[in-house]
């Protein structure tokens, strides 16, 4: 599946904030997979403790979150609830993001909206390596 390898290699948008916007993808699509394998690559990127809580618990505006995140959230929200976002949400992220990283951040979220659901779906077994999520996070 080619259209996944671009997943893995670099983008204009930056890392960090594309593993943010996964993991929030992973969140609001109820899949656990995704949160758990993903929790990992964002410490690996240096993402905090209190960042990875705060996306955990839905507060997507605290103060550890930066303007860039704090778009991208409402941006990467929006695509997933409502499909489109609306245009004073693109205006805004167009302020924090290039065409092109916006372009890649619906490519990263529309995927993984995607493997949330084949992996739902299919029933993929959870990785035992992958971090850990309370009891009830994904009900």
């Amino acid at each position: 599946m080619q259209y996944f390898g671009h997943l893995f290699k670099p983008l204009e948008l930056n890392a960090r904030i594309e593993r943010l916007v996964v993991l929030l993808t992973g969140k609001l699509s109820g899949c656990e997979y995704i949160w758990r394998q993903n929790v990992v690559v964002a410490k690996s990127l240096e993402i905090s403790d209190e960042k990875i809580t705060e996306l955990h618990e839905g507060n997507l505006q605290a103060a550890c979150f930066n303007a860039d995140e704090v778009a991208a959230f409402k941006f990467a929200t929006e695509t997933i609830e409502l499909i489109e976002v609306k245009d004073s949400t693109y205006s805004e992220a167009e302020k924090h993001f290039s065409p092109r990283a916006l372009t890649e951040m619906l490519y990263v979220i529309g995927s993984y909206m995607f493997l949330a659901r084949l992996i739902r779906t299919g029933g993929i077994p959870l990785d035992e390596q992958a971090a850990k999520v309370p009891d009830g996070f994904f009900h």
